[in-house]
């Protein structure tokens, strides 16, 4: 089911110097984005209503969140996970970046093996670590 609507689910708890990389430049079209502020105390929350702007132009959807109090990244997802309407849900920290073509990969061979097997619900990924300068702590082992 190519061009299913993916949701993505993005937790930010003082993380303003990272939230506009988590998502940006993807090239799966066919995405929402939920932003879920954990009452940072940083300029996160300028950050977030600017990147609404800037999303709502290039995705189909944009909505945020911002907590009164600080409750924890599971409690935001608890908050968020009800709200996302698509078929796809990807959750992320906004500490958290990815390569542009992640989602597009990630949807394109989520369909693959529901292709085999329909009772595929959940898809975990590796991760490359790396430090503020974007310097890896663990090599990648492809291109994404």
């Amino acid at each position: 089911m190519k061009g299913d609507l993916a949701t993505v689910i993005l937790t930010n708890y003082n993380y303003g110097d990272y939230i506009v990389d988590a998502v940006a430049g993807q090239t799966y079209r066919r995405l929402e984005l939920i932003v879920i502020d954990d009452c940072s105390s940083d300029y996160s929350r300028e950050l977030i209503e600017r990147l609404g702007k800037e999303i709502d132009k290039r995705f189909e959807r944009f909505s945020c969140l911002f907590l009164p109090e600080n409750h924890g990244p599971n409690h935001a997802l608890n908050l968020g996970i009800p709200l996302a309407n698509g078929e796809i849900t990807l959750l992320l920290d906004a500490d958290d970046c990815l390569h542009q073509e992640y989602i597009s990969e990630t949807v394109e061979h989520l369909w693959a093996i529901r292709g085999k097997n329909s009772r595929i619900a959940f898809v975990y990924t590796d991760c490359i670590l790396m430090d503020v300068r974007g310097k890896y702590s663990l090599k990648p082992e492809s291109d994404l």
